[in-house]
């Protein structure tokens, strides 16, 4: 069972924006923090920044328990990573949701059914979208392996192989539970693109780099979020 955390919210809203990252990753959070600030300012949402560890197991899977709290307050929960940033705040998430679906996540390479990235992962308060969370958790044999909880969901999701994109087994009783949001969402800047990019981002991710190379390349986006806001 994912474990409780106190929290002790108050919320304004029935959205929240939300993110963690510790030790030197605060770095990064440093820079996205106000981005996500001015867009859920703009667009009524709350927001709940982290910075320590809520689990024993690696910092990743923190974004799970926190996720999974946070659904005890808001109906709807916008998981960004650290490494994220909001370049375009003009343009609001929750137009392009559909309620049919209980998550909307971006994927990558473009492959469907969605093969997830969790840097931008949208919840819904539903009781199939905390069984999801908790599926994933009870995942034990994910703990310490690269990609973690990401893994965890790629194989819920029929893709038994976090590395392979393209390996599908077939639907599974969630398929049905996740649509696959815009890409512009989690547009996924690192390695020319690779992964997936937009030509019109709101939000910039750039994931799987050293943290310098990260820092530097989230300067860039902060620049292009201060010229579309």
């Amino acid at each position: 069972m994912i474990p409780n955390v106190d929290l002790s919210l108050h919320p304004s809203s029935d959205t929240v924006i939300c993110s963690l990252a510790i030790g030197e990753h605060q770095n990064l959070l440093h820079l996205m923090k106000p981005t996500v600030d001015l867009y859920a300012n703009k667009h009524g949402f709350d927001t709940v920044f982290v910075t320590y560890q809520l689990t024993d197991r690696p910092v990743a899977w923190d974004k799970v328990v926190l996720i999974r709290r946070l659904l005890d307050y808001y109906s709807l929960v916008i998981w960004m990573d650290a490494d994220t940033m909001i370049v375009n705040p003009h343009q609001n998430i929750k137009d392009d949701l559909d309620s049919n679906y209980d998550m909307h996540l971006c994927t990558h390479k473009g492959v469907e059914p969605c093969c997830p990235n969790t840097g931008v992962w949208v919840v819904k308060k539903t009781d199939q979208s905390i069984k999801i969370l908790e599926d994933i958790w009870n995942q034990t044999d994910h703990i310490p392996n690269h990609p973690w909880e990401q893994g965890a969901l790629f194989k819920l999701l029929g893709y038994p192989n976090p590395r392979d994109f393209f390996y599908y087994v077939g639907p599974t009783e969630y398929t049905h539970c996740i649509k696959t949001l815009d890409i512009k969402y989690n547009s996924m800047m690192s390695w020319g693109g690779f992964l997936g990019a937009a030509s019109n981002p709101v939000i910039v991710h750039h994931c799987g780099v050293p943290l310098e190379e990260r820092l530097a390349s989230m300067q860039e986006s902060y620049k292009l979020f201060l010229k579309n806001k």
